[in-house]
């Protein structure tokens, strides 16, 4: 475990997001947590304003600076920081702040490579499944609590249980057991009313939530479809209720046990567990009390070292020096030796990723309808989600419905590009964006959209379909086939593609165009792939 003795703060300049004041102010309360996080270690300069780089590092002279990139939370205003290839002697690390599935990972991938980032730190404790291509770069940096806010406050506990925000498809163990608990126990109930301020009005948050907690014996939380640790967790248990929660590696990790220190299980046995607490009162203190004390030894903000360690690691050993991370909330060290297998990502099981990973399989052996089936599934968790979006879009152009899978990347793509304001979209989707305005007969648009991003202009899409587009194209255009030039210098991508080679690429893409309907393109294609197997 850490070592928690005083150490000698260093200097960090945070430039992060600005929020508009239309958010709820719990939203931006929540915000204020990292550079609490950050203080223990850290004399800390946030910046959300438009500014220049060099001014900026020439002013405050940091040992570090961190980029906030990818948050969900809308309405915000991104800044514009110019010259930040000044200085690059100074290490660099981004804060991606997106939810594991959200398609703002892709936002945060563009960002970190225009600014020359390669080493980034996350709250979302899952995120190494849902970002594989950044795993062996991405260190947990947990989230804490803040027991200034939420605490024990000694008051009378009225309220057998409280159960707080929404019961839908992306929290299935809520729409399980909710059901259960509000027709088994006397239960206060409030609806998450929106991240908006005018949606958020009557609900409860900070010291009157942490308040209502301590009034409660029990009050359940999830880590949702994605079995995060969310900070809910450690809100309940800080504030003197019993947690009731579902039985996760992330929170084993995190110290908590079943029926010691919090209630963990699902429908089948939680409520018989409450019932066994209810009837010996002073065994139900003993663990209430045994969750308040694993907060404040081991979850505060001066347990979470773990920026300041790869710091103090790189400038005492150099940039290059490999390092790892002894689970989601261990140390981040040196590696020691190629052995070294040291990783803070978890494997935990959840649902969509193993729906995505059979529906990949199927699409990677023609069985797109089924795959579709599978695609359809994930969608209903997360109807946003772009690694669905982008395998139903592939079953839909092998169903021959193009309109529809170009629907499927404008929603993506859109994102992105407006919602963002990304200076780059997402390569991949891109690229298959492309296609699928070939797909609808569009040859001179999807020209014109291949060369939009390029080398010269400054922002290149780096990624293996894009590569193969580009070269469709010059099949199309006549021109004979040639192998993928530029497979090593790609950009890390949050879309795994079911296509092993070009070769593969291309025979898949001309089914495609058969069954859209544009048969002059698919011949060519079949022209294309003969004439290489005869060495044409």
């Amino acid at each position: 475990m850490h070592n928690h003795t005083a150490v000698k703060k260093k200097k960090i300049v945070f430039f992060r997001w600005r929020y508009s004041d239309l958010c709820a102010d719990f939203v931006l309360a929540n915000k204020r947590l990292t550079e609490q996080a950050l203080k223990p270690f850290f004399e800390v300069v946030a910046l959300d304003q438009d500014c220049d780089f060099s001014e900026v590092v020439e002013t405050h002279e940091p040992d570090l600076v961190m980029f906030e990139s990818g948050s969900g939370t809308l309405p915000f205003w991104r800044p514009k920081i110019t010259n930040t290839n000044a200085y690059p002697e100074i290490p660099r690390i981004g804060l991606l702040e997106s939810d594991p599935h959200s398609g703002s990972r892709s936002v945060f991938m563009t960002d970190m490579d225009r600014l020359g980032i390669e080493t980034f730190f996350t709250r979302a404790t899952s995120m190494g499944e849902y970002f594989p291509a950044i795993a062996d770069r991405l260190f947990i940096w947990p989230w804490h609590a803040d027991v200034t806010t939420y605490q024990d406050w000694g008051i009378e506990k009225h309220v057998i249980l409280t159960l707080t925000g929404a019961c839908s498809p992306p929290y299935p163990w809520r729409e399980k057991l909710y059901p259960l608990l509000t027709g088994r126990y006397p239960t206060l109930r409030s609806i998450h009313g929106g991240y908006l301020r005018s949606q958020a009005l009557t609900m409860k948050w900070g010291k009157e939530y942490s308040k209502m907690l301590n009034a409660s014996l029990f009050s359940a939380c999830c880590g949702t479809a994605w079995k995060l640790l969310v900070k809910k967790h450690f809100e309940i248990s800080a504030s003197g209720c019993c947690l009731v929660a579902d039985d996760t590696p992330i929170l084993a990790a995190a110290g908590f046990k079943d029926m010691t220190n919090c209630v963990l299980g699902d429908e089948r046995d939680i409520p018989g567990k409450m019932d066994e607490l209810l009837a010996d009162p002073d065994r139900l203190a003993n663990v209430t009390r045994a969750g308040v004390n694993l907060i404040h030894e081991r979850h505060l903000p001066e347990h979470r070292p773990q920026i300041f360690q790869w710091l103090d690691l790189t400038q005492r050993h150099g940039s290059g020096v490999k390092m790892v991370q002894d689970g989601p909330f261990g140390d981040v060290r040196l590696m020691d030796g190629p052995k070294d297998t040291a990783t803070p990502h978890l494997e935990n099981f959840a649902e969509d990723r193993a729906i995505l990973s059979r529906a990949r399989e199927l699409l990677s052996r023609g069985k797109h309808r089924p795959a579709a089936v599978l695609f359809r599934k994930v969608l209903d968790m997360a109807w946003h989600m772009p690694e669905a979006n982008f395998g139903m879009a592939l079953c839909d152009l092998y169903a021959g419905l193009p309109e529809s899978a170009r629907d499927r990347f404008r929603i993506t793509l859109k994102w992105c590009m407006k919602q963002y304001k990304c200076h780059a979209p997402n390569p991949v989707e891109w690229a298959w964006y492309i296609v699928t305005q070939l797909c609808l007969g569009n040859m001179t648009k999807a020209r014109h959209l291949a060369a939009q991003f390029s080398a010269e202009k400054g922002n290149d899409l780096r990624a293996r379909d894009m590569e193969y587009v580009r070269a469709l194209i010059k099949v199309l255009d006549g021109k004979t086939i040639q192998k993928h030039p530029r497979e090593e210098a790609c950009l890390p991508c949050i879309h795994e593609s079911p296509f092993t080679s070009f070769s593969d690429f291309l025979t898949q893409v001309g089914r495609m165009f058969k069954a859209c309907r544009q048969q002059a393109m698919s011949n060519r294609i079949r022209t294309a792939l003969d004439e290489a197997d005869n060495g044409k």
